[in-house]
């Protein structure tokens, strides 16, 4: 298979990317033959769907331990400390994002007490998690069809960029909850993975041919991975927040609303990501940017005919 060209270009600008410039270059073209099959394998897909959260690993144990005590309110440090140090891949992985640039200011953050009384419990605790969602992506990765493990891989960096840019834009704009605008981030598309996982059995069922290519991957990607994100976040019980971010973040339009506004935050921060890194990204998710860029008061609305 074709690169899936997610290496992509740093400095894509919201402005440049609202006049439709992109930072990854463009995609070969599509084989005709394969779009003519697209719609028989979305609904190969989705009948699949129905079956796929059998076959889904369980949430990791320590980031469920973390929701709750997340969901519970502000974590008592001792324990958020005792129940992040239990799980070393966790411990190490935290230390690493929090001596990041995107969490700390130069200081070295040594141990995960002192991860804690920097950054505060509640950031930890998303940073564990995000963590923790990594160690599993990294672990399933050994399951998947060789030929999609490029991908695979692309999709967890994917995931920790957008959490990482998300929790950036929420504090820049004093919109939503920074954190959950992280964990939302970093789920938002979890779906594909769901959807890739399902490619790559499917490839080697005989059902999809081993032949298909990256741009038929990636719109069957794209058109599935809406319902297998909601689907997976009920299987996990993640937050509600979450759902609502996995289930809406590709509605033509979006109601500038305090509900929405870690919707609006993801959104920005995964859209500008897409058409920076991945070239088989689809032209509506301009005007999908576009909506939630003027619902932060990033741009200027648009004036739009009545009627």
């Amino acid at each position: 298979m074709a690169s899936d060209g997610n290496g992509g270009s740093e400095g894509l600008t919201l402005e440049a990317a609202l006049e439709g410039k992109r930072g990854a270059g463009s995609a070969p073209p599509a084989d005709p033959a394969e779009l003519a099959k697209l719609a028989e394998w979305t609904a190969l897909m989705q009948a699949r769907g129905s079956t796929v959260s059998d076959e889904l690993p369980a949430f990791p144990g320590t980031a469920t331990k973390l929701l709750s005590m997340l969901e519970a309110g502000d974590p008592e440090p001792r324990a958020l400390v005792e129940v992040i140090q239990t799980d070393a891949p966790v411990a190490a992985q935290v230390l690493k994002l929090a001596n990041s640039a995107a969490f700390t200011r130069g200081v070295e953050i040594t141990t995960v007490q002192l991860a804690a009384t920097r950054l505060g419990v509640r950031t930890v605790t998303a940073v564990a998690l995000a963590a923790s969602t990594k160690a599993l992506l990294d672990q399933q990765e050994r399951q998947i069809l060789q030929a999609f493990r490029e991908r695979w891989r692309a999709l967890s960096d994917t995931s920790l960029r957008v959490a990482t840019a998300a929790r950036a834009l929420s504090k820049k704009v004093n919109r939503g909850n920074a954190d959950e605008a992280f964990l939302a981030g970093l789920m938002v598309d979890l779906g594909k993975a769901v959807g890739l996982r399902l490619v790559g059995t499917l490839v080697q069922e005989g059902e999809l041919p081993a032949t298909i290519s990256t741009a038929a991957v990636e719109q069957l990607l794209e058109r599935t991975h809406v319902e297998f994100g909601v689907d997976l976040t009920a299987v996990w019980d993640l937050p509600g927040f979450i759902n609502h971010v996995c289930a809406h973040h590709h509605d033509p339009t979006a109601a500038a609303v305090p509900v929405n506004d870690v919707l609006h935050v993801v959104r920005v921060a995964a859209m500008l990501d897409a058409l920076q890194t991945n070239p088989y990204t689809g032209v509506e998710v301009v005007s999908q940017l576009r909506c939630s860029a003027e619902a932060l008061g990033l741009v200027e609305p648009r004036l739009r005919m009545a009627g």
